[in-house]
């Protein structure tokens, strides 16, 4: 999990960009 932090805060950037309606 810590790991992939870094990598995980990007892809989230991405996918909210691409997904607003998803309430994270």
């Amino acid at each position: 999990m810590g790991s992939g932090r870094s990598g995980r805060a990007g892809h989230h950037s991405s996918s909210f960009l691409k997904n607003p309606n998803i309430s994270y």
